[in-house]
């Protein structure tokens, strides 16, 4: 990962998910990685893992089966780290941190 103390300017990065609870982990260690890199301390970096986690697992419930993906997109602004998850164009989640102490 990107050292806090050199990473440079904005970051973006987006993925979409098959509605399975396998990719529920997957989502959430991405999102806490990317936190890290951008510079995020580890408890914030923990709380952006556990909500993106929660969040997956309740757009399951909402993907049902009509084939819906699970949208995440990652982005740093320039003293927050957002996460945002949505199903169907419905928002399921807004996380935004600060990426420093």
């Amino acid at each position: 990962m990107t050292d806090p103390e050199t990473a440079t300017g904005p970051l973006a990065f987006a993925a979409s998910f098959p509605p399975e609870e396998r990719f529920a982990a997957t989502a959430a260690e991405i999102a806490a990685r990317l936190a890290a890199g951008a510079g995020c301390v580890s408890s914030v970096t923990e709380e952006i893992r556990g909500a993106v986690a929660v969040a997956f697992r309740g757009a399951l419930a909402a993907a049902g089966s009509n084939g819906l993906t699970i949208e995440m997109t990652l982005r740093t602004t320039d003293g927050a780290f957002d996460a945002d998850l949505t199903c169907g164009h419905a928002a399921v989640l807004h996380c935004s941190r600060p990426r420093s102490a």
